[in-house]
């Protein structure tokens, strides 16, 4: 796809966001002109992308070995969101630092924009830690 075309298309898509959400469809159009979009590994990382804590977790956390959406676990691929970016399930994103992760699992209910990286063991949860870090959805 050329450019002009990406950006006709791009200014479409906005305009229609933004008269979805009641806001002005000129100011929107204005916004969408000047807006280029990032890519990640051709990804377009339109529209969510925000600052969460990332964990980690392992077999032992994931009860059945089973994911929220029925599928094993895969060290490197797989993680899990809060229940707050629950939208997300199904979909991927690209972490900052770490790389592109399936989201196929949900984490305890009392933890807040938190995304848990599956690891292979205990030792590999621990030495990662608690980090705060860019996670961009980039869609299904």
């Amino acid at each position: 796809m050329n450019d002009s075309l990406f950006q006709s298309t791009l200014i479409t898509i906005l305009a229609c966001i933004g008269i979805m959400l009641g806001i002005d469809s000129f100011a929107t159009l204005q916004i969408a002109k000047v807006l280029k979009p990032p890519t990640i590994n051709n990804y377009i990382t339109l529209p969510t992308s925000i600052k969460c804590f990332i964990t980690a977790y392992t077999h032992q956390e994931c009860p059945n070995e089973l994911t929220a959406i029925i599928e094993k676990p895969k060290v490197g691929q797989t993680c899990a969101v809060s229940r707050d970016l629950i939208h997300w399930l199904g979909g991927q994103v690209y972490i900052e630092g770490i790389g592109i992760r399936r989201v196929n699992d949900l984490t305890d209910k009392k933890q807040c924009m938190t995304v848990d990286l599956f690891v292979s063991g205990p030792e590999q949860a621990i030495e990662f830690g608690r980090q705060q870090r860019l996670v961009i959805f980039l869609g299904r």
